[in-house]
């Protein structure tokens, strides 16, 4: 049996089609002006166009309207359609990038949904800096990640600038330690590094790379950032150092549905996490599952893993990313499920997943 306890952040709404538009994308690389974000608290439409041109939509206050608590379960009400990709923020909120709506909306550290910024281009990337701005990749429309600023004090956001980045289709993204933007270009099998200027300063191919993750961790005696990419096409893991050196590899293409083509193999590895004790939790979007692995001599080795296919709390349906935030908590962007799914890491056990 599955050794992880969970609860469960339920959020109804319409269930819509998904659909991730894709257009050619500019080779030039650079910032754009400051420009206000249009926030009015009864306006939720903000000034935005829906084309990634304008004010980039407001921020808008909505708090749940039901709240209930049943079995140790926490159900709560909201306005997620179909959540993609999720992001830390530096006060504990998080930013999920909702591709139906395209939204991205904010969750502050008591799980309540307070904020939406409309009018985004199927935002599929998402990444907040030291200083706490979030950078959007929008993935239709062109090439544009767009940078804002929020105050959820004063119910405000800003947008503070735009990068017209070399990629074909701006997917899961992340910082490192110095500032650099490390983004998944799923459409062209690479991963691209930006500066904190917006300037590319490292790319290097990976195929199909669904989405990435960053974690630092000590080995013989100094500490060493590493990046996790996943890639779809081969199924496998791809370790590198921050920068772009292959370090290693593990996992592989699951050819068939028996227990012992699971534990360890991909059918579509769609999100990655990684933490600085060596333990890294991929999400297979067709297996409905996330597999945690260990650091051990080397090697990522499988330790078990949570997750069903399904609807009920703790199931997933097409699910996107998964974090591990700095309290410890994974999360799980469940979209077809039009929720968040909250794990606590127990005893993971050594069993095979089916």
């Amino acid at each position: 049996m599955n050794k992880f306890s969970v609860y469960t952040i339920i959020l109804m709404f319409t269930l819509g089609s998904l659909f991730l538009g894709c257009e050619k994308s500019s080779n030039d690389s650079s910032t754009g002006n400051d420009n206000s974000a249009g926030y009015s608290g009864s306006n939720p439409g903000g000034g935005g166009n829906g084309n990634g041109d304008g004010d980039g939509g407001g921020l808008i206050i909505t708090p749940p309207e039901d709240t209930t608590t049943t079995a140790g379960n926490l159900s709560v009400t909201s306005g997620l359609s179909y959540p993609t990709r999720i992001a830390e923020g530096i006060n504990g909120e998080l930013y999920i990038a909702d591709t139906l709506q395209n939204s991205v909306f904010i969750m502050d550290d008591r799980k309540n949904i307070v904020g939406q910024l409309k009018n985004l281009n199927r935002p599929s990337g998402i990444a907040v800096d030291e200083a706490g701005s979030v950078y959007v990749g929008n993935t239709q429309g062109g090439n544009r990640i767009e940078i804002f600023e929020f105050d959820l004090i004063d119910k405000s956001a800003k947008k503070t600038g735009i990068i017209n980045a070399p990629v074909s289709f701006p997917g899961d993204m992340e910082f490192d330690r110095n500032g650099n933007l490390f983004i998944a270009d799923l459409k062209g099998d690479q991963v691209v590094v930006l500066s904190a200027k917006g300037e590319v300063i490292n790319s290097f191919s990976v195929a199909d790379p669904s989405s990435l993750a960053i974690a630092y961790r000590v080995d013989g005696g100094s500490e060493v950032g590493e990046l996790f990419v996943t890639g779809r096409k081969d199924g496998k893991i791809s370790v590198f150092d921050l920068q772009g050196n292959l370090l290693r590899t593990f996992g592989g293409k699951r050819t068939s549905r028996t227990a012992e083509q699971c534990g360890g193999l991909f059918s579509v590895p769609q999100g990655v996490a990684a933490d600085a004790a060596g333990r890294v939790y991929v999400l297979d979007t067709s297996m409905a599952i996330v597999q945690a692995f260990n650091l051990e001599g080397g090697e990522y080795i499988y330790k078990g893993y949570f997750g069903a296919l399904g609807k009920a709390e703790g199931e997933l349906f097409t699910a996107q990313d998964v974090i591990k935030t700095r309290n410890g908590d994974l999360i799980v962007a469940n979209a077809g499920n039009r929720r968040l799914e909250f794990f606590t890491q127990g005893d993971i056990g050594t069993e095979l997943c089916k």
